[in-house]
């Protein structure tokens, strides 16, 4: 989009809002009605403040505005998040070979999560190779807030396969148009792993974060993630109960279990009588001599109604598997 100085010679100076100076009405002998003056200065403005406003480069480019070039639709653009100012487009004849490495396609920001020959991989069709990335404000929120993310099952989350990443990248978001802050997101896995000696990538994304002695408690450089592997998601307690700590693990326990008295059968035999001396009870009769009494376990008990009790080496819930929890980091992009 051009810069109005650079299309006409005679228009009125700049004031407050008009920083390009307007557009005047002149025919040649100053009677004009100021009808066409108006109506371009309101089309100029309108356009050049998205563009002062949203775009990544704070002013248009002063270059004429086509179907290649457009100041004000990559705007809008970038104001909706179908772009992100800073973010190249996919080429297919790029090698990308870096880990984390972003590319606007398709309207949408991807991450490169594989970079072992990944060359001519589409992103919309490649799901091996690249990963969508949510919206930016959605992600900031997730970050602010300490949303836990549960459930993912890309092979990237799967602890078990080969393709899994302690951490990954979620692209790169400016917040705020030209006068906001642009970010770097992550995902970090809750898999109870080591985040990594002071002045690593990782370390670095974690000390920046505000609630890192939450989720990754320690000191710098000798921190390790919550390992939330195997675990359901448990709502904060008062304090004094179970969990009333943040990300607080609790240890895999049974509430208790059902005790009963075994009389020993080698006293006297059944009186039918009660007798004070010797209150153990044996088949509904009380013994005339004294019982050795022995506790011992109950089986879980078949109600014929609610099936026969499930048992093993743990106590768990109904569930179904997901990949390792995550949560996101975003941090302000140096």
């Amino acid at each position: 989009m051009r810069n109005l100085p650079s299309i006409v010679a005679n228009y009125d100076s700049a004031s407050t809002g008009f920083g390009d100076g307007k557009l005047r009405d002149n025919p040649g002998d100053d009677t004009g009605s100021g009808v066409m003056s108006a109506w371009g200065n309101d089309i100029w403005y309108a356009l050049r403040a998205i563009v002062t406003t949203w775009h990544g480069a704070g002013d248009v480019s002063d270059t004429p505005e086509s179907e290649n070039n457009h100041d004000v639709l990559d705007a809008i653009e970038q104001m909706i998040g179908l772009s992100v100012y800073g973010v190249d487009a996919y080429k297919p004849a790029t090698t990308y070979s870096t880990l984390g490495e972003s590319v606007m396609y398709a309207g949408m920001q991807f991450v490169n999560i594989n970079a072992t020959s990944n060359l001519g991989k589409t992103p919309l069709t490649e799901p091996d190779y690249w990963m969508p990335c949510p919206n930016g404000r959605e992600l900031f929120v997730q970050s602010r807030h300490g949303i836990p993310q549960w459930g993912a099952s890309h092979p990237i989350h799967d602890y078990n396969n080969s393709a899994y990443l302690q951490y990954f990248g979620l692209g790169t978001h400016r917040i705020g148009g030209y006068a906001g802050t642009t970010f770097k997101a992550y995902g970090i896995h809750l898999d109870g792993q080591g985040i990594g000696s002071t002045g690593t990538t990782l370390s670095n994304i974690v000390e920046a974060w505000h609630l890192k002695d939450i989720w990754m408690p320690g000191a710098e450089g000798s921190r390790s993630s919550v390992n939330a592997m195997g675990k359901l998601l448990r709502a904060i307690e008062q304090t004094g109960g179970q969990a009333d700590l943040m990300a607080e693990v609790l240890a895999d326990q049974m509430q208790g279990h059902r005790h009963g008295l075994l009389a020993d059968n080698s006293g006297g035999g059944d009186t039918g009588y009660p007798n004070a001396g010797y209150p153990a009870v044996l088949n509904g009769f009380y013994k005339s001599t004294a019982n050795i009494q022995v506790q011992w376990v109950v089986d879980p008990m078949i109600d014929y109604v609610n099936g026969t009790p499930r048992t093993g080496k743990y106590t768990r819930d109904k569930s179904v598997t997901g990949g390792v929890p995550y949560m996101v980091v975003m941090v302000p992009a140096v």
